[in-house]
């Protein structure tokens, strides 16, 4: 073979070598597999509240179920955990302020023992939730709760108005002196200075308390006497009512709270003053709904006259501000001058509905 010959076997023997290289590098490069885009986190706000979740004194938390999870849109969602059975109503707003619960739906006076500034809301004498915010009330009670337990403040989602009910018939304020009351700490003092003997008794032992005679009447609100039966074993209510309040608050863990994305707490903020601003109409509706049952039952309205009310409504101002001063020095005068702007009423406050 000569040399030219064997030159062009040894090219061409290489270029067979090179070739699917060189086909290789020229092939462009295949594109990256696309990163996965990470679900968006959802958030779930454990809530809690001291009432069954079928009392009617529960509508507002129910509302807020549903209203939060519905402009959660998934991303939030109000997740249930239970009432008093999880945790006993004056253990509640530890849970919350530990941080093993996040939401709170309760009456502020189920709390004093942690924050005793919630009493300020029984010198509102009928204000709603929505003037309680605009009266700045709600942005004190959030910055003094932050304080003193780490515990936000996010609205007052309730409106109550509270009877004297008795077994016996009463014609006037003098009649009650030396009757036998249920009571609680925060209407205390003036059924006291009433002559009147006040009893602690919980709400699941009033029932047979007042067959028993154990006592013979008690503060109660309009609403959610008939889910433990009371129509059975009282006969009066006294009107106009002694007290008109909202006295719910929304707690939330603060610390919880302020590490939440932007987003999410506007769900929750927006979601909480939506439930404020239907919250009177909620709750006067729920009351409207008891009132038959309650004259079906036997429990028969009792008419006091305007002079008696304003009687009350003086007591229960200043026992109120002597009961705020004593239970939080550092924030009474502060709260009581936004107060101030609630007291006196402008006329004796009667039911929102037909309550005869």
């Amino acid at each position: 073979m000569s040399k030219k010959v064997l030159f062009m076997v040894l090219i061409i023997g290489l270029l067979l070598l090179v070739l699917p290289f060189l086909e290789a590098c020229a092939k462009p490069a295949p594109a990256p597999a696309p990163t996965p885009t990470p679900a968006a986190k959802t958030i779930t706000v454990r809530a809690l509240r001291p009432f069954p979740i079928d009392n009617n004194m529960s509508s507002t938390y129910r509302r807020q179920i549903e209203l939060g999870n519905q402009m959660g849109q998934g991303k939030v969602v109000f997740k249930d955990m239970g009432g008093a059975e999880v945790y006993a109503t004056g253990q509640q707003l530890e849970a919350v302020k530990s941080g093993t619960i996040d939401f709170l739906n309760a009456p502020g006076s189920y709390g004093l023992s942690l924050f005793p500034e919630a009493d300020a809301q029984w010198m509102t004498f009928g204000a709603t939730a929505v003037q309680q915010r605009e009266t700045g009330l709600i942005a004190a009670l959030d910055r003094m709760a932050r304080k003193r337990i780490g515990v936000a403040i996010l609205g007052a989602p309730s409106y109550y108005t509270f009877n004297v009910f008795t077994k016996k018939p009463v014609k006037s304020l003098a009649d009650l002196k030396g009757l036998k009351i249920r009571s609680t700490p925060t209407y205390e003092s003036v059924m006291k200075a009433l002559g009147v003997a006040t009893v602690s008794i919980p709400m699941g032992e009033l029932y047979t308390s007042l067959q028993t005679g154990v006592v013979d009447g008690a503060c109660l609100p309009a609403m959610g006497n008939v889910g433990y039966a009371l129509q059975e074993v009282l006969k009066y209510q006294i009107y106009p009512p002694f007290w008109n309040v909202d006295s719910h608050l929304i707690y939330v863990n603060a610390a919880w709270f302020d590490a939440l994305p932007a987003d999410v707490k506007d769900v929750i903020v927006n979601s909480v003053k939506k439930v404020d601003e239907e919250s009177y109409g909620v709750f006067s509706k729920e009351a409207a709904l008891e009132q038959p049952l309650l004259r079906k039952g036997g429990v028969q309205p009792i008419v006091f006259t305007d002079d008696e009310w304003w009687q009350v409504q003086k007591m229960q101002w200043e026992f109120a501000g002597a009961r705020l001063r004593q239970l939080a020095p550092e924030n009474a005068e502060e709260l009581i001058k936004i107060a101030q702007q609630f007291y006196p009423p402008k006329k004796v406050v009667w039911p929102p509905y037909d309550w005869k």
